[in-house]
């Protein structure tokens, strides 16, 4: 009976194989978030900023306070207001694989002011 190991060895092997397959149903998970910190001013609301027009008061009910904001002696000031969003994932395969990834983003927009009056706007 030669032949016995083998059949012994194939069937252990198609059980393996069987029991892989039932496997991935079971122990693959993952989860996926975004987290979103600032304020961005969209674009179509920079299309409402006239430079020469609008007022940094304006400005500030509209869209809140700016990210940063400097302030020169000279009468002008650059005011930023940005965005970060952060969207990260995880995935795992029970004893085989853990995978982390993120992608961070960031939008801003600067609007320069001279005395109060908007002299430029920027999107970053």
């Amino acid at each position: 009976m030669p032949t016995t190991p083998i059949i012994g060895r194939v069937l252990a092997v198609a059980a393996l194989a069987g029991f892989a397959f039932m496997l991935p149903g079971c122990l693959i998970g993952g989860s996926s978030h975004t987290v979103t910190n600032g304020t961005a001013i969209e674009n179509t609301d920079i299309a409402d900023i006239i430079v020469g027009t609008t007022r940094g008061d304006e400005l500030l009910a509209r869209h809140g306070a700016p990210s940063t904001r400097i302030d020169r002696p000279d009468g002008t000031s650059t005011w930023r207001w940005c965005q970060t969003t952060t969207r990260s994932g995880d995935a795992q395969v029970f004893l085989l694989l853990n995978s982390n990834n993120s992608n961070v983003t960031t939008r801003c927009t600067s609007v320069d002011l001279r005395d109060g009056v908007v002299t430029g706007v920027r999107g970053e």
